[in-house]
């Protein structure tokens, strides 16, 4: 109903022995249940009473016929018994009309309303708002009808509220007039000024219309900010309408859209999560009498172990595409609280065992981008490695799909964010953390050297090496090899060669076995310092280990020594290539040929070897 039904009450009184229509259909919509189908009724008596009884009486009368007989007839008025019925009673069967869809009965019925209506007396807006919010339901309405309208409640008197504003607002939304968006800040000030003055029961279709402008917005996909701030107003004019129905496409919208914060989603999550306490407070909550007493005892005592109505968000890829959004926008308050809620809802198991790696290096992507480094250190802590190291997140699937861009790399933002702050700060901070409990592993102190590594400062990677026996921390394999990187620069490489030695009697002191990435490190570092007799040595240790090499890397070795005149060592570079199976490029081998030839010496057995 769209206002109280006694403001509707018509003050005249009922003729004796009948009921006028307007007390029929005010008494069913009263009483419920049959309101909507006398309110039908009364209408089809309304279109027979036309159809028997022709509109204009003046027809067959004589031209020179005067008074009542040329008057035109108002029949909405004599079916209703009282002018002063009319009003009211166009109300509530347009309202009717509107929800049994019968939409061009309803403008029949508006237009003869307004044809008998007397234009001397200001009509009721209401009767305007019920018009539009039934011809927003449709998709036949056109921008002439809308200007129509506005003409006929300027004509009549009547003054337009915040329910006519809005549902104006709706309907040029639709038809594409984008300019209207310019209305919303006038629109939602005074909704805001009414809701603050405790004024909302004067405007009983304002919760609704208020819903309806937000369905709108998003159907359109319209401009984030004006969508929040509709979703504001609706939560707090009607939070029983922010169903999963409404929220779900909201999150799903918000998810997707680039220029939608994260926060937008977790206040969805919240709001949700909200509803769903409330639900299991309520008293459908409570067992039922005569429940079996085996089943009560079995139950845990934890209610949230029980599996109830699935989360809002439930689906692996969606919470993946929330978390990458969170490390975009360095949002590390929405990150850990999508990690709580995972946590929270753990017995639906969204994300899959093997993929939970993945959601700790979102998490710990967005603490670093946010500045949280000592946060976002502790949370690769629990990663097992080589996923905390730095390098594209790839290897991630559900089934064919790809859960995270190939281009994501968290730890690197990470190892970033390290370099920004300073190492020797973060370092000074590791050790206050660990005298205060906090144990710092490998794991923490390797992206330390790997932020080194970025500034090419190999005294500060040789510093930060030197921390770990304090710290109670073995290096690995990728500690030694994020060491090397530090000495990759031209003016480091030379000292990197002969760290090289040492660092590979320590690794075999401790048992520690090469791997690709090691190899590889140190090929770049003999490379950069232009020590061949260093290169080659690993090339046949790549050889020896089959492990592939590069094939950037066997271009610029094959290139050095064809600069050196050095066919000998083709050879033997060539020989460790192919049996490590290392894509070689043609090209580089014809240039190799080519200048060797040109020299004149015998190199006819390179391509066969």
């Amino acid at each position: 109903m769209f206002r109280p039904l006694f403001l509707l009450r018509s003050t005249v009184p009922m003729h004796v022995g009948r009921v006028r229509p307007y007390h029929r259909v005010l008494q069913a919509m009263e009483q419920g249940g049959q309101g909507l189908s006398v309110a039908a009724e009364v209408f089809k008596e309304f279109e027979l009473s036309c159809r028997n009884e022709p509109i204009h009486d003046n027809k067959n009368a004589p031209l020179s016929s005067t008074g009542s007989s040329a008057t035109p007839r108002k029949p909405l008025t004599e079916f209703c018994g009282d002018a002063k019925d009319v009003e009211p009673l166009t109300i509530l069967l347009l309202k009717a009309l509107c929800d049994l869809r019968r939409l061009d009965e309803m403008r029949f019925l508006f237009t003869q309303s307004l044809l008998e209506l007397d234009s001397g007396i200001p009509l009721s807006i209401e009767l305007f708002n019920v018009y539009l919010l039934a011809i927003s339901m449709t998709e036949t309405y056109s921008l002439n009808e809308v200007e129509n309208v506005i003409e006929l409640i300027r004509c009549k008197g009547a003054t337009p509220d915040i329910i006519t504003k809005l549902s104006v607002f709706i309907l040029h939304l639709r038809l594409g007039q984008d300019s209207c968006i310019s209305w919303w800040k006038v629109i939602r000030a005074e909704v805001q000024e009414i809701i603050s003055g405790n004024a909302v029961p004067k405007y009983p279709l304002l919760p609704l219309r208020v819903q309806n402008c937000f369905q709108t917005l998003m159907r359109l996909h319209h401009d984030v900010v004006v969508l929040h701030e509709c979703f504001d107003l609706l939560r707090t004019l009607r939070p029983e309408g922010c169903t999963p129905a409404l929220l779900l496409p909201y999150m799903m919208l918000s998810v997707a859209n680039e220029a939608a914060p994260p926060s937008t989603v977790v206040d969805i999550l919240k709001i949700h999560e909200a509803s769903r306490g409330n639900h299991r407070e309520g008293p459908t909550a409570v067992p039922l009498a005569g429940s079996h007493a085996d089943t009560a005892s079995s139950a845990p005592s934890n209610p949230a172990a029980v599996p109830a109505d699935p989360p809002l968000l439930n689906s692996e890829s969606t919470v993946f595409r929330l978390l990458s959004k969170c490390l975009r926008w360095g949002d590390a308050d929405a990150a850990r609280y999508v990690c709580e809620y995972l946590k929270n809802h753990h017995a639906f198991r969204i994300i899959a065992e093997e993929h939970q790696p993945l959601v700790s290096l979102l998490y710990a992507g967005a603490l670093a981008r946010a500045g949280c480094v000592l946060d976002s250190l502790g949370v690769l802590e629990g990663v097992p490695p080589p996923r905390n190291r730095p390098g594209r997140t790839a290897g991630f699937f559900n089934g064919r799909r790809r859960l995270v861009a190939d281009s994501v790399d968290a730890v690197g933002d990470v190892v970033r964010a390290i370099g920004e702050r300073g190492v020797g700060e973060v370092l000074r901070e590791l050790r206050t953390a660990a005298g205060a409990g906090r144990r710092v592993t490998a794991a923490s102190l390797d992206l330390l050297l790997a932020a080194c590594a970025m500034r090419d400062d190999d005294r500060l990677g040789e510093g930060v090496l030197s921390t770990y026996p304090s710290f109670g921390a073995a290096p690995s394999c990728f500690t030694y090899t994020a060491l090397l990187s530090c000495y990759a620069a031209e003016g480091s490489a030379f000292r990197g060669v002969d760290r090289l030695r040492s660092v590979r009697r320590a690794m075999a002191d401790r048992g520690i076995p090469v791997d690709d990435a090691f190899l590889r490190e140190t090929m770049r570092v003999a490379l950069s310092a232009g020590d061949l007799a260093c290169a080659l040595v690993i090339a046949e240790q790549h050889a020896e280990l089959q492990i592939p090499m590069d094939t950037p890397l066997c271009a610029c070795l094959l290139e050095k020594l064809t600069v050196a005149v050095d066919v000998d060592g083709a050879r033997r570079a060539l020989r460790a290539m192919r049996s490590c199976k290392a894509s070689l490029d043609t090209r580089s081998l014809a240039l190799c040929t080519a200048t060797f030839e040109k020299w004149g010496i015998k190199c006819d057995d390179l391509a066969n070897l």
